[in-house]
């Protein structure tokens, strides 16, 4: 998790190192985060995500609150698949408070001083590798500038 002016990192991969026109992103960043409010991001986070989320925290605090396994078998189904049922409803009938959001998710925004991005595929010779960095103390870029593959 980030932490308030903390350093931190992040690496980005996608794509199939294969033949046959397939090619490989990687992105990595240094920044620190910084804590935005959740209502600010709330509306554009998949349903899917809130309910896996908030149905975790749902569980735990099952578990903490009860001495029987939360995940034990009951019938068919486990008790953990039955809160996520309940969690999907109740996000659905906007039974979901806004404090038990905030108690469950928190919003961080990363903020980068320094980007790399690599490309490159097999058809290659070799991997494009730019580095993005900004100005030391302010927030405007630099030009990218081409690095070495490696």
């Amino acid at each position: 998790m980030c932490d308030h002016n903390r350093p931190v990192s992040f690496l980005f991969a996608d794509g199939k190192y294969k033949p046959a026109g397939h090619k490989v992103i990687q992105w990595r960043g240094d920044g620190i985060c910084h804590k935005i409010d959740l209502e600010e991001i709330v509306e554009s986070v998949p349903d899917y995500s809130i309910t896996q989320i908030v149905a975790s925290c749902r569980a735990s605090r099952e578990m903490l609150h009860n001495s029987s396994d939360c995940m034990t078998i009951q019938g068919s189904q486990s008790k953990f698949t039955e809160i996520v049922k309940e969690t999907r409803a109740d996000l659905a009938n906007s039974n979901i408070s806004l404090h038990e959001l905030n108690s469950c998710i928190q919003a961080w925004r990363f903020v980068p001083d320094e980007m790399e991005k690599m490309t490159g595929s097999t058809e290659d010779s070799m991997w494009d590798h730019l580095e993005f960095s900004r100005e030391e103390g302010s927030a405007t870029w630099r030009k990218p500038r081409q690095l070495m593959p490696y």
